[in-house]
């Protein structure tokens, strides 16, 4: 059929998607039940998205379909699994009451969103089968995620820092954000 970069047909296509996104999610869990463990988000959120990255760098880098099919299982992971942990991080840090962290938390699902409503348009007929373009600007976006999330975390650090010093001049309870 044309357009399936698979050489299959919708049925084939779909079933060949499956093992990707059953991964995706079980990563996505085990990460996520990782970095509550451990009370950290920044590098948990990197480590996802370089792993979507170096499976963009590979679906850009080669037109071989088994490279191709492989790489989807490191960006689809990676992806996922730093988007849930985008999620409880922002809501967490942007908000100290319980009406700024629901605000926080319907802003950032709004704004999370909207690449699912523009990405499709990335993906021109025109560029059958291999879609570069797409996968240069999914790369790009992983990469300028990549660079927030280590920015926030440096922020937060910083913030800990000076929540530490006022704590322990005034006495109050130590609350740092999760880093």
């Amino acid at each position: 059929m044309e357009g399936l970069d698979l050489g299959a047909n919708n049925i084939v296509a779909l079933l060949l998607t499956a093992p990707t996104y059953f991964t995706a999610a079980i990563v996505s869990l085990v990460v996520a039940r990782f970095s509550d463990r451990k009370k950290e988000r920044g590098y948990h959120i990197a480590a996802g998205l370089l792993a979507a990255a170096l499976g963009f760098i590979i679906t850009i880098a080669t037109d071989v379909v088994p490279a191709r099919y492989a790489a989807s299982f490191l960006y689809a992971p990676g992806a996922f699994s730093a988007n849930a942990l985008i999620y409880s991080w922002a809501v967490s840090s942007l908000g100290s009451t319980p009406e700024k962290r629901a605000a926080a938390g319907a802003i950032v699902n709004v704004t999370g969103h909207i690449g699912n409503i523009v990405s499709p348009y990335f993906f021109r007929a025109e560029e059958r089968p291999t879609y570069r373009l797409a996968f240069i600007l999914m790369l790009l976006f992983a990469a300028s995620s990549f660079a927030m999330a280590v920015t926030v975390k440096w922020y937060l650090k910083l913030q800990n820092k000076k929540i530490r010093k006022h704590a322990e001049e005034s006495g109050d309870a130590y609350s740092p954000y999760t880093l």
